[in-house]
């Protein structure tokens, strides 16, 4: 289990000030929301690390422990947070595929450190993969299928594939379809170094489904325009930015066409006490249960 790091510093900052109320006041988070993430800490692992008496805060053995190891821990990320908020800007690169969560989290960084900038590159899973392990960019934002022991990653979202179709098709009013229905039918999709053309072609061969690949195009814009002309039905990866590109689509009734989305960075680059601090942030703003 991959520990919460927002629980654990709620722990921290009681376990120091004694005081769920002044820890809730340093944080700046509601009193109740405090208690409720310390005890899904200690539920989570099955310590006891905190005892509560009327008038103060006593910790255990074991949340005397856990406060000797996050003191350093906790300390290094706020003098990292005290660079991150300094007048200097900080430029971090991230490359990402079009998933509709990327804004949310260029929003967050920006209202949480008003001096970090990013440099924002939309590519495929493949390419950022590499560029993680290379220790290209900073972070990512990619599917990962089998991911390397170097990376680091939690999941923020999933996305599906989905089929569009011209305004005049007899499926135009539907919104969902099964993989089956596309039997026979002439098919433009994105390239093999995708996760979403591997996993579409994966539920291909698992249903026995034939289908005649008419084009292959790694461009939404040109696969719409395409699909407009009647070319074939487009099947692609939707991540909620497509809407106003693509129009319509239909989603497939098939759970195997999901795909998960991560956000993640080499474990190197996560020794930087900075880059730690801000995937922390990136965690704590997006990750899902």
């Amino acid at each position: 289990m991959a520990i919460n790091v927002t629980h654990l510093r709620s722990f921290w900052h009681v376990a120091r000030a004694r005081s769920y109320s002044e820890a809730a006041r340093r944080l700046g988070v509601s009193q109740p929301t405090l208690t409720r993430q310390v005890a899904r800490l200690e539920k989570d692992y099955g310590k006891t690390l905190l005892e509560r008496s009327t008038r103060r805060i006593r910790l255990t053995d074991d949340g005397w422990r856990l406060l000797s190891i996050c003191d350093p821990i906790f300390q290094g990320l706020n003098e990292a947070e005290d660079l991150l908020k300094s007048p200097n800007e900080l430029t971090f690169k991230i490359h990402s595929v079009n998933y509709q969560r990327l804004p949310e989290l260029l929003t967050a960084c920006y209202q949480w450190f008003p001096k970090v900038r990013f440099e924002v590159a939309m590519l495929g899973s493949p390419q950022i993969q590499e560029t993680i392990l290379g220790q290209q960019c900073d972070f990512g934002m990619l599917t990962l299928d089998n991911p390397p022991a170097e990376i680091e990653f939690f999941k923020v979202g999933t996305g599906r594939i989905i089929a569009f179709v011209p305004p005049d098709h007899p499926w135009r009013d539907r919104k969902r379809i099964s993989i089956r229905e596309l039997e026979g039918c002439s098919i433009i999709v994105a390239s093999r170094t995708g996760q979403s053309r591997r996993r579409f072609d994966w539920n291909l061969e698992t249903h026995g489904i034939s289908v005649n690949i008419a084009q292959v195009v790694d461009s939404h814009m040109v696969m719409a325009d395409l699909v407009r002309r009647g070319v074939g039905i487009g099947v692609t990866a939707y991540t909620g930015l497509e809407d106003g590109l693509i129009g319509p689509h239909l989603e497939f009734e098939e759970p195997t066409t999901a795909i998960d989305v991560h956000f993640a960075s080499h474990r190197k680059t996560l020794t930087s006490v900075v880059h730690q601090r801000l995937f922390d942030m990136a965690r704590a703003s997006l990750q899902m249960e």
